[in-house]
């Protein structure tokens, strides 16, 4: 589906702005029309580890990413450094089309949290800033490929991977064939790496449900990992739930209890229907009772 707010910032193809969790998203194809913070899953990404992100989102080939102003990105307009704690943008891909005058790049526009993982693929056009990986980046990106074409007016603010890196940390290495690293810090290797693994676990034990049971160690360790990637206000959604559930199946069995009580006590009377006593039987003796008082009838007579 298209997405058109021309004069809008925070403008995504799934969320303008997330603050928590999306994963295994995607934007099959469509156009995205923003101001700045355009993005074809999200404009502004403000989600951190453990529980929030964009991890394993894909950006079909159909889908044409556009921003008149700065911060456009396949995947990400504008991730965010966070408060205190880096965004995160992990295994993601971007076949598509994405184009803006500044700061452009194929996964992330303007880049200050976190990218781990995944490939741009598509076309990237800017003026200035712009990069196959990230138009601009202050953040980390590690085990990140790009095989995008990639188009910018100024040379010397283009490249296939960042087009401007204001990252001084001088272990940031850029390979021949795109391919963009950074250690980490141990928070942010740890942060990132719970995340991906908590994503793995989460998939294979789905898979694996489908086909057989799973082990008990397998099932724990995927409730486990859930639990983490699942943001509170979604977790209170799903206890609401199923309290609601519960609440209905107690009302339901005080109903039938009610119910059964009152079947068991009440006498039933077929509706229009009626019977007439003639006679009855008293030590021995019959009385008739048709006219009136009731009168004996003769013995019955022995057989002969």
């Amino acid at each position: 589906a298209d997405v058109y707010a021309p004069s809008a910032s925070n403008v995504g193809g799934v969320a303008g702005q997330n603050e928590g969790l999306i994963l295994n998203s995607q934007y099959i194809g469509g156009r995205v029309t923003g101001y700045q913070n355009v993005g074809g899953i999200a404009g502004w990404n403000i989600g951190t580890a453990p529980s929030g992100g964009l991890i394993n989102v894909t950006v079909g080939p159909t889908a044409i990413i556009t921003g008149s102003g700065q911060f456009v990105g396949g995947v990400a307009g504008f991730n965010s450094s966070g408060n205190g704690n880096a965004s995160l943008v992990i295994g993601a891909e971007f076949f598509g089309s994405v184009s803006g005058p500044f700061a452009v790049g194929g996964l992330v526009g303007y880049n200050g949290g976190n990218i781990n993982g995944g490939c741009a693929c598509g076309t990237v056009n800017g003026i200035s800033d712009v990069g196959g990986i990230a138009g601009f980046n202050s953040g980390a990106v590690y085990n990140t490929n790009s095989a995008a074409k990639v188009t910018g007016s100024d040379p010397t603010t283009t490249s296939d991977t960042i087009g401007q890196n204001d990252n001084r940390d001088p272990n940031a290495v850029v390979s021949p064939n795109g391919a963009v690293s950074r250690p980490a810090s141990p928070g942010q290797a740890a942060a990132a790496q719970q995340a991906v693994s908590a994503a793995n676990v989460t998939g294979a034990n789905t898979q694996t449900s489908a086909l057989t049971p799973p082990t008990s160690a397998l099932s724990a360790a995927g409730t486990k990992a859930v639990d983490g990637l699942v943001p509170p206000a979604m977790d209170n959604n799903f206890k609401g739930i199923e309290s609601n559930i519960n609440a209905e199946e107690q009302k339901q069995r005080r109903r039938l209890a009610t119910t059964t009580a009152v079947t068991h006590h009440t006498v039933h009377r077929g509706g229009n229907l009626g019977a007439t006593i003639r006679t009855i039987d008293v030590n021995g003796k019959r009385f008739n009772l048709q006219n009136g008082a009731p009168k004996p009838e003769a013995p019955a007579q022995p057989p002969q």
